[in-house]
């Protein structure tokens, strides 16, 4: 994950009247304190403090040449209004941003957990199993995060599959046997226990996988939803159909929430009518 860097913009007329902020790396009022700041490729938190400092905000992007940042407004001092205008001059040269707004400025915690999210998408390694070339959803992918997303063939997955650690197969075997209610024989749980540890053993060079999931089912007969359900289980990004899209919701609400998601079809939906009383 990226370092995340926090700093408080605030015009020289109100300094004196914001609070001491745990959390905050530096706070700047004027042209001359945004110089030798350790950026780096780091996740900036824009905290706007105070009316009269979207212009400085701008500079700051530019001069660091910024491609996004977290501005974070609160109630007092006319921040919001300078939050927005922020916004719209950082559009104007090219910088992506969004507004976080807080109820107090004692939240500043609920901004950090947004900005660690954030920071969790950036430069992100990602597998994508059963798949012989990126397309352009793993392109945009790449670019808008500055990603590393690397296509595996079916070849090479169906060789490491073959291959799998066959301790961690049995961890999976056993651990399966005990949780599922219905018959299942070892040799199927087998199959799927290779998959597991297969995709397990990529962690570490990676930080997500997705797996093209119905070419190896329709051709092996054997579905990696377990294999799937139990990385995900033990907090590991684990998307099915080789869905970046997915993925990147799995990878935000695991951080938001501390739970991993699952993606599930939707098998049917029935209208329902609400009927509105009315106490006469």
């Amino acid at each position: 994950m990226r370092r995340i860097v926090v700093l408080g913009f605030v015009s020289p007329l109100h300094r004196d009247r914001i609070p001491v902020i745990k959390g905050i790396d530096k706070t700047i009022s004027n042209t001359d304190e945004l110089r030798g700041l350790s950026i780096g490729d780091a996740f900036v938190v824009a905290l706007i403090l105070s009316g009269g400092v979207s212009r400085l905000v701008r500079e700051f992007a530019e001069d660091y040449g910024l491609r996004r940042l977290l501005l974070v407004s609160h109630p007092g001092l006319n921040s919001l209004a300078s939050a927005l205008d922020a916004k719209a001059l950082l559009s104007e040269v090219g910088v992506d941003s969004g507004i976080l707004h807080l109820e107090d400025l004692s939240h500043i915690d609920h901004a950090l957990k947004i900005a660690r999210a954030i920071a969790s998408i950036l430069s992100i390694r990602v597998a994508l199993l059963g798949v012989r070339a990126k397309d352009s959803v793993a392109r945009t992918f790449e670019d808008r995060f500055e990603a590393k997303v690397d296509a595996i063939p079916m070849e090479s997955l169906e060789d490491m599959i073959n291959n799998a650690d066959e301790k961690l197969t049995a961890e999976f075997i056993n651990y399966i046997k005990g949780r599922v209610k219905f018959e299942v024989s070892d040799e199927r749980l087998r199959d799927v226990g290779r998959i597991y540890a297969a995709m397990r053993g990529l962690y570490g060079k990676y930080d997500a996988l997705a797996i093209n999931c119905f070419p190896y089912l329709i051709k092996h007969r054997v579905t990696p939803c377990l294999a799937l359900a139990r990385l995900n289980e033990e907090g590991l990004i684990a998307a099915c159909e080789a869905d970046l899209r997915a993925l990147f919701s799995m990878v935000i609400a695991r951080e938001l929430t501390g739970y991993s998601g699952w993606i599930a079809n939707t098998n049917h939906i029935e209208a329902v009518r609400s009927q509105w009383l009315i106490a006469q």
